[in-house]
């Protein structure tokens, strides 16, 4: 028997382009921070269903802000 675990999907808002929504799926939020930045999807809001938050990431890819979700 094998046993798998799903890894978490991140919806990246671009700030330069309104109206897209771009799904990510990856094991770590660094990690969906670091592909953001690498697609050129920054400055963006990154939003976590799991923790219910959104991030705010500068043109670096670096967290300007983070706000609970409510």
């Amino acid at each position: 028997m094998y046993l798998s675990t799903t890894s978490p999907t991140y919806y990246i808002y671009p700030e330069n382009q309104p109206g897209i929504e771009v799904m990510i799926t990856c094991a770590r939020l660094q990690n969906a921070f670091e592909s953001a930045l690498s697609l050129g999807h920054t400055p963006c809001r990154i939003e976590d269903h799991y923790e219910n938050k959104f991030y705010f990431l500068d043109k670096r890819g670096e967290v300007k802000k983070v706000e609970d979700k409510s």
